[in-house]
């Protein structure tokens, strides 16, 4: 019965899913600029909402590169070298959400003010397609 469970999920979105690693190097490096109460997250970088629009690509790892940061009063996230998004966005992995000040994810498509980590991170993931809840 799991199986059928399983093959009629809906996806939710399509990411380099971060290994445990990667998770938590980026949260070592950050810690010092992500504030008390905010959401962590530093999970993954989105390649596309829904099911993924190239399938040869999951399963398969990456290395991706964070070069540079930004943040706001919503939301704290690193832009990543690695990957190319089909639609223009920047690629990029939320690290930290403020969810109490009203901030989401999905934030981070908004940050502007980028700047350059001066020792680059080094992140590694799989391509997945990530069910809805």
């Amino acid at each position: 019965m799991n199986w059928l469970k399983k093959a009629n999920q809906k996806i939710s979105y399509t990411a380099i899913i971060l290994d445990n690693q990667s998770h938590n190097i980026l949260l070592e490096k950050l810690k010092p600029f992500i504030p008390d109460g905010w959401k962590i997250y530093a999970h993954h970088m989105t390649i596309n909402l829904g099911p993924s629009k190239d399938k040869e690509i999951l399963g398969k790892n990456f290395s991706l590169m964070a070069t540079e940061w930004a943040k706001d009063d919503k939301v704290i996230a690193v832009g990543v070298d690695g990957f190319t998004l089909k639609d223009g966005r920047k690629p990029h992995v939320t690290v930290a959400v403020n969810t109490e000040g009203g901030g989401k994810p999905k934030d981070s498509n908004q940050l502007q003010n980028w700047q350059p980590i001066s020792n680059p991170i080094a992140l590694t993931g799989t391509a997945k397609e990530v069910p809805m809840n």
